[in-house]
């Protein structure tokens, strides 16, 4: 899955759209929000699912925008825009820009609009940066970061703009941290003392700071995947240590500021012998009776080794098993938070 989890004003709670099983393919968007405690679904009568789409919450007018993905099963991007305005989708028929997959979307402060940066058609990325202006996505500018995908974007409202971190092209990884102030780029990167060159992972910011969790770090994507944590504060790079997250990329990582803590949710664990073969949620246990005589699991099924929590997103999707919630910066342990469904998240406390 890569779901994406954002703040929305309406209704005051985090919301988790395009949790989508990439084998699932009768999947429809369908949202979700988390009030600390519960999930409760909102929609479930969204357009057809897409992977690696664009979300971002217009909080001037209290809209989830949708752009971009590939549909499911895998064929060309599509270019629709969508919107959903707590109450009903609706498809909004705006010219599209270069690129359609891949793409990341946030929210620019300083001016107040909707951004696209980054992604392409297929193999094809595509440069600039984009905006959503009424009904077509305009093209602000060209310089900046280099094309890419599986980047990070997230708001930064309390300085303004927009940062960037990450990615990949189709032949390297990116460790440039780049800041958006409404009208252009600068490359604020401080050089090899952060997170490195990475993609595929999770990028939230808050009061507190950016932080950053997981993903890979070469071009193997999914053989190099981490479980590091990082904060960025004034433009300093700091790891955070203790326990956390297994290693995962594609997580969905957001900020809850009512209660001032960043939100984990299930992603890829990791996969072997290629794209292919990826297990999403499911982890491996040294051990575990039902492994093959080669010591493989079962690929894509529901696996539950002794010790392990186990969370079923929505059904038909396959088990995602997560350890333990966490806080980071005071090294205590939480206990993990579910509700009936069984959707289960990680809390990052930084107070």
């Amino acid at each position: 899955m890569d779901a994406k989890l954002l703040w929305a004003d309406v209704p005051d709670q985090l919301l988790m759209a395009n949790c989508v099983d990439q084998f699932d393919l009768a999947s429809i968007e369908t949202l979700w929000v988390w009030n600390g405690s519960d999930w409760e679904e909102l929609s479930n009568d969204g357009p057809p699912a897409n992977v690696v789409t664009g979300f971002g919450w217009d909080p001037d007018r209290d809209v989830l925008v949708r752009y971009g993905g590939i549909p499911l099963p895998k064929q060309d991007c599509s270019a629709a825009t969508w919107e959903w305005d707590m109450t009903a989708w609706r498809e909004i028929e705006a010219v599209p820009a270069e690129a359609c997959d891949h793409i990341e979307l946030a929210w620019d402060p300083s001016v107040g609009r909707m951004l696209l940066v980054g992604g392409g058609r297929a193999q094809d990325l595509a440069s600039g940066t984009w905006a959503l202006e009424g009904t077509r996505w305009t093209a602000l500018t060209d310089d900046g970061p280099a094309p890419r995908a599986h980047h990070g974007l997230a708001t930064d409202e309390t300085n303004g703009r927009v940062l960037l971190y990450g990615g990949l092209d189709n032949s390297q990884l990116f460790d440039d941290l780049w800041a958006w102030d409404g009208s252009a780029w600068e490359d604020i990167g401080v050089g090899g003392s952060g997170p490195g060159r990475r993609s595929h992972h999770g990028f939230a910011v808050g009061p507190a700071g950016a932080l950053l969790f997981g993903g890979a770090t070469s071009t193997s994507t999914f053989d190099s995947l981490v479980d590091d944590t990082w904060l960025l504060v004034d433009g300093s790079w700091s790891q955070i240590e203790g326990p956390g997250p297994t290693a995962r990329g594609l997580p969905a990582l957001g900020y809850d500021p009512d209660r001032d803590v960043f939100v984990l949710f299930p992603a890829l664990r990791y996969c072997r012998g290629g794209q292919d073969q990826c297990h999403y949620g499911e982890r491996l246990v040294a051990g575990d009776s039902r492994r093959d005589a080669a010591g493989n699991l079962p690929a894509h099924g529901e696996v539950e080794p002794e010790g392990v929590l186990v969370a079923r997103p929505l059904e038909p999707r396959h088990a995602s098993l997560l350890g333990p919630a966490y806080g980071v910066l005071e090294h205590r342990s939480t206990e993990p938070v579910t509700d009936a469904i069984g959707l289960e998240v990680e809390l990052l406390d930084l107070r």
